[in-house]
């Protein structure tokens, strides 16, 4: 069962929300709208290390001998994207290209969906990882690759069919919607995604972003009324999620007990996730530490919540996230300290 539909429709979609959704989700080093361009280099080398082609966004190819390079060692690559003054650096050899070509097509399957495809590439990459194919940030050391089956199962049992999801970002001066969507889950699977544009005609992204606190209640009845009842809805101004990706580890607590961040509606075991407990695993104390993570007027809702918790933990024998094999939280830990700047030089080390 794929986690997309072959036949998702793909409808109402607002293409300056979709380029701002790439803009949030790519570290600020690394986006085109960075403040200090080009963003990344790739460097192809022979198999003496010798550079024999280069390319820099925004600037084209390189003179092979003005590149710095030094070695495909950790320190090196660091040194080369510094000296480069790029937020990121890929090294290749000349046939990492063709043997990754190779893998991947080998391991395709008809009837691969978009994520099925993108595991197949990544496990590829990986395999390739300090051996063909050298990154700086090292992102492939840290992204894990799961098995399909297992994000179908984590995915079926966390999202109910027939239910819809929603993210949106408002603009910080709340004039418009910044980014927006909107999935619906049937049989296993995402078979619609749309945007804000699909409820223009009733809500339009002005008058929601006004008063999104409150108005999102309303987008919520639309989108029950047109498509799904909701299931997971987060909502949040612009501001708040840079705050979140670039303050502290209890950077989220605050932005919600302040309302910059909306969860609504709010399912166990997100909110347990975010809270920084192990969420369903841990059901018995998840009420207690929800309560710390929400404001008093919402603790009833989050005991309530860590009890339907535990009744998802008796259902499924275990808790969702190990079925993937790795810790969400965990992976956000060690991935977020990208997002910490812009410019290289500030950019953080790990």
């Amino acid at each position: 069962m794929p986690v997309l539909a072959a036949d998702v429709e793909i409808v109402d979609i607002d293409g300056r929300h979709w380029a701002n959704w790439l803009d949030l989700l790519v570290p600020p080093a690394l986006s085109h709208r960075a403040s200090t361009p080009p963003s990344w280099a790739t460097v192809f080398i022979d198999g003496d290390k010798k550079v024999l082609h280069a390319v820099i966004s925004g600037v084209g190819s390189v003179v092979p001998g003005e590149v710095p390079f030094a070695g495909t060692e950790r320190a090196a690559l660091i040194k080369l994207r510094r000296d480069l003054k790029v937020g990121a650096v890929i090294v290749l050899t000349t046939n990492a290209l063709p043997e990754l070509w190779a893998e991947v097509e080998g391991d395709l399957r008809l009837g691969d969906d978009i994520v099925a495809q993108g595991l197949t590439m990544l496990r590829a990459l990986k395999r390739l990882n300090n051996v063909g194919v050298w990154s700086e940030p090292h992102l492939l050391d840290l992204l894990p690759t799961p098995p399909y089956e297992a994000l179908q199962k984590t995915f079926d049992l966390l999202i109910p069919n027939k239910t819809a999801l929603l993210a949106y970002i408002f603009e910080d001066d709340r004039s418009d919607v910044h980014a927006s969507i909107v999935a619906v889950k049937m049989a296993g699977h995402i078979d619609l995604v749309t945007t804000h544009l699909a409820f223009e005609d009733a809500l339009s992204g002005p008058d929601l972003a006004r008063q999104w606190p409150s108005q999102r209640k309303r987008l919520l009845k639309l989108v029950a009324d047109r498509f799904n009842k909701p299931s997971v809805g987060v909502f949040m101004d612009k501001a708040a999620y840079r705050r979140i990706l670039t303050g502290p580890t209890d950077q989220l607590t605050r932005e919600l007990s302040a309302r910059n961040v909306i969860i609504d509606p709010a399912p166990a075991w997100l909110l347990g996730l975010l809270s920084g407990a192990t969420a369903v695993a841990m059901a018995g104390r998840g009420a207690k530490a929800l309560a710390k993570m929400l404001p008093a007027s919402a603790r009833k809702m989050a005991s309530d919540l860590a009890n339907s918790a535990q009744d998802v933990m008796r259902s499924s024998g275990a808790s969702p996230f190990a079925l993937l094999g790795f810790d969400p939280i965990e992976l956000w830990l060690n991935v977020r300290h990208f997002y910490g700047a812009e410019t290289t030089g500030k950019m953080p080390q790990k």
